[in-house]
């Protein structure tokens, strides 16, 4: 009798360390997964695009224009060291096609640099996003030289994200003088 119930006891010692590990398991599963490499890209081209989003959807000053313009040249600078695709394109659609000076502003793609000396004071900027159009593109795709985007003929659908969640193509427009424009994302 006295065998038989130190047999219990050990046979009840073995199921309860075997659940024990199984849970343990189970425990180190769900964790690894939830902090999945896959959910930390989204988590921080999330991050990365709320810089951007700050200024989308509504009407901006020339000020936070330029302001905005400093931000992607400086995002653009160190996205060239990062293991995926970051740099963002600009597309200025401005008012009229002559810049107070006589100098002319074309629509399209412009270098963030350069768009800053472009803006003028007194006008509003609409800054919006075009699409949720996603493009697989890798580093090397880029164009370090120039800074037009390979794109599709149709330049309004040029996707406006790449594939790995990161905003790719922003759209600046000017707004008539004085006025605060209509934005819609």
């Amino acid at each position: 009798m006295e065998n038989a119930s130190k047999a219990l006891i050990i046979v009840g010692a073995v199921l309860i360390a075997i659940l024990l590990i199984g849970f343990g398991v189970m425990i180190m599963n769900n964790s690894t997964s939830q902090v999945s490499p896959d959910a930390l890209n989204s988590q921080a081209a999330q991050t990365h695009n709320a810089q951007f989003n700050n200024y989308t959807g509504k009407t901006n000053s020339a000020a936070q224009i330029k302001q905005l313009m400093n931000i992607i040249t400086s995002n653009n600078v160190t996205g060239k060291t990062a293991d995926t695709p970051q740099k963002v394109y600009v597309y200025y659609i401005p008012q009229s096609t002559t810049k107070t000076g006589g100098k002319a502003a074309d629509t399209g793609f412009y270098d963030p640099a350069k768009l800053s000396s472009t803006v003028r004071n007194g006008y509003t900027y609409t800054v919006e996003i075009n699409n949720s159009n996603a493009v697989d593109v890798t580093n090397e795709d880029i164009q370090d030289e120039g800074e037009t985007p390979k794109t599709n003929e149709n330049k309004s659908e040029t996707p406006s994200y790449y594939a790995n969640g990161y905003l790719r193509t922003i759209v600046i427009t000017e707004n008539a003088r004085g006025t605060s424009g209509s934005a819609s994302t």
